[in-house]
């Protein structure tokens, strides 16, 4: 029964929101300070390493999307920040990757 329930992971989390903004890998490695190859690296990753937990505080900052939902798929928990030059609503980039 549990191969019915797709497993969603942290590359999986991280390429939908990259689409939801619609932003290529180039685009959205600039906007956060990372290189195209790393960020097709963390879209392939199953599981959050160290690293991917800095860059998910730092997309947390710039877009306002929860790190707890992009490393553990778990809704907002900890944090009142706010977005930084984005109109887009961390709400509708949660309900748009669900």
């Amino acid at each position: 029964m549990d191969e019915l329930i797709p497993v969603i992971t942290f590359g999986d989390r991280m390429r939908r929101l990259r689409l939801t903004l619609n932003l290529t890998q180039d685009e959205f490695a600039e906007q956060i300070g990372l290189s195209s190859a790393t960020i097709g690296k963390y879209e392939l990753l199953e599981r959050p390493t160290r690293s991917a937990k800095h860059v998910a505080a730092t997309i947390q900052l710039r877009y306002g999307v929860p790190r707890t939902w992009l490393l553990d798929g778990l809704p907002r928990q900890d944090s009142n920040l706010e977005p930084v030059g984005l109109s887009t609503q961390p709400e509708k980039i949660l309900a748009e990757a669900s």
